[in-house]
């Protein structure tokens, strides 16, 4: 016990030793017109040698600093936040969080991380710097002599109904969507007792309406040889990217793999993927995947890659691949453009898994192993510099019970997963039979935040207080996805298996975490 206290004594009292801020150790610039300046939608700059910024998401904000000239004295940074204490510090303001960084690092620029914040709730935040001497021993802290006060939105976290042109056209489940900035793009699916679709949807921003783009053009399936466009079980992704032959910047969606048939058995299969270029409208077929054929793949993009991986053959699957653009156009090799990573999350061969990307690492888990067990296993991907491979790590897994077909998207920097199924195996979705006992859908639906490697659960798929509060809506093979800007998430249609009339469905919810501009 006096251990502790020295410690806190001593603490206090190299903080209460610091040199006036505005002598040395000051980030503020007073000259600096960005400093505590509001705009619009959340964004606050303030306390940095140059323009920093907290950009507000779903009760976090990432908070930004810099230090344009701090020589060897400078051994620690970070900033300091707090609810209660107008001024916060670190050391002795037991209300008070702090995020600090150690010496020496790469850039003068630093992110600090503020989590798990309340919602309506007004912080407190200022940079701090430690100084030291030569041995690297503390003496001095500095503190921004500016506290910005921010305050967190209220907490939405609702389902909203998107009827008429704020949804595509049709029921149907399996299908694709991905974003290319702030535009989707949706499309293929199965509309119902193996009926499989070529249309693709595109959502434009600036009209805020689903507008139709065009069909998929027929390929021929390497098992049946058969030309087929009607796809199902498929993957998509877009990618925008700087073409050195022709020295322009290429925006293309890919969709493609899957089955061609509709049926559950899907022993229809394709290796192929489509390009569509959306500045002249032009399809082409890239080079073969690596992984042979495939459906029920799942895919993330991270920059100007894509990577893709698990499905099924006729067996389940546990690989990877990378998917490069420029080599895939370089016209001489026609496998040049896929390549199988090195690495792999697990060993486990799954279908029905759910991927998504966040922040330049992309996100993976869940599904059905090869022995109809479910899974709820969690793994963080990091692309290498070059993309071709990475690494994979595992991350807590997924709260919920374990599931496959599930639907996952980003807002901000936090994920989300939810719906699905626990169904057999050799279940058959279209059937109409009634489920196994112990078995069924879901409609429970799981933010997941990087940062702290946790999960929170989150309001049930359409549980809309205003529409219907008692009513969650259990589906699964539904599609989800997310509008940046807007910061919301989507997802719709699905399969509700124990429908007697129809069984694909054709709604369609925005989920909006928190008050904003969610249009």
């Amino acid at each position: 016990m006096k251990r502790t206290g020295i410690v806190i004594i001593l603490l206090f009292l190299v903080i209460m030793s610091c040199k006036k801020e505005s002598e040395m150790y000051s980030f503020f610039r007073p000259t600096n017109e960005q400093n505590l300046k509001t705009l619009a939608d959340g964004e606050f700059y303030s306390w940095a040698a140059i323009d920093s910024s907290i950009l507000r998401a779903d009760y976090f904000l990432n908070v930004g600093g810099a230090i344009t000239s701090y020589g060897d004295t400078v051994i620690a940074y970070g900033h300091c936040w707090s609810k209660d204490n107008a001024s916060p510090s670190i050391g002795h303001d037991f209300d008070t969080i702090y995020s600090q960084f150690i010496l020496p690092y790469a850039s003068s620029s630093f992110v600090s991380y503020l989590s798990n914040l309340l919602p309506n709730t007004e912080y407190n935040i200022r940079s701090f710097a430690i100084f030291g001497d030569a041995q690297g021993n503390p003496i001095d802290t500095g503190y921004n002599p500016t506290v910005t006060k921010i305050f967190t939105l209220p907490a939405i976290d609702e389902w909203f109904v998107q009827e008429g042109d704020l949804r595509p056209s049709g029921a149907r489940f399996d299908a694709v969507a991905f974003n290319l900035g702030d535009t989707i793009f949706f499309g293929t699916g199965d509309q119902g007792q193996n009926n499989p679709t070529k249309d693709i949807w595109m959502y434009n921003p600036t009209t805020h309406k689903w507008e139709f783009l065009t069909e998929l053009i027929n390929i021929r399936l390497p098992v049946s040889l058969q030309y087929r466009s009607e796809l199902t079980n498929g993957t998509g992704f877009a990618l925008s990217f700087f073409e050195p032959s022709s020295q322009k910047v290429i925006r293309c969606i890919y969709i493609g793999l899957g089955d061609f048939e509709g049926t559950d058995l899907r022993d229809n299969k394709s290796n192929t993927m489509l390009e569509y270029n959306l500045d002249d409208g032009s399809w082409r077929e890239t080079s073969l995947y690596s992984g042979g054929i495939k459906s029920g793949t799942v895919s993330f993009s991270i920059g100007s890659k894509a990577y893709v991986g698990t499905g099924s053959s006729s067996v389940s699957t546990s690989d990877w691949h990378v998917f490069d653009p420029v080599a895939d156009r370089d016209g001489i090799d026609l496998t040049a453009g896929w390549g199988q990573l090195m690495t792999k999350p697990s060993d486990i061969a799954r279908t029905g898994a759910i991927a998504f990307a966040i922040d330049g690492k992309g996100y993976f888990g869940l599904g059905m192993d090869s022995e109809g067990n479910f899974l709820k296993d969690f793994y963080e991907f990091r692309p290498d510099d070059d993309g071709d491979d990475g690494t994979w790590t595992r991350k807590a897994d997924f709260p919920g019970e374990a599931r496959r077909n599930a639907s996952a998207f980003a807002v901000g920097s936090q994920g989300y997963v939810g719906t699905g199924d626990n169904l057999p195996k050799d279940y058959d979705m279209q059937s109409g039979d009634p489920f196994p006992a112990g078995t069924g859908t879901f409609s429970d639906v799981y933010r997941y935040d990087p940062f702290n490697n946790v999960w929170l659960q989150i309001r049930d798929y359409t549980l809309d207080k205003t529409i219907n509060t008692d009513n969650p809506k259990k589906v699964t093979r539904a599609t989800g996805f997310s509008h940046l800007t807007y910061s919301v998430g989507y997802i719709g249609f699905g399969i509700m298996p124990e429908e007697t009339l129809q069984r694909a469905q054709e709604d369609f919810w925005k989920y909006q975490p928190w008050e904003g501009i969610g249009k």
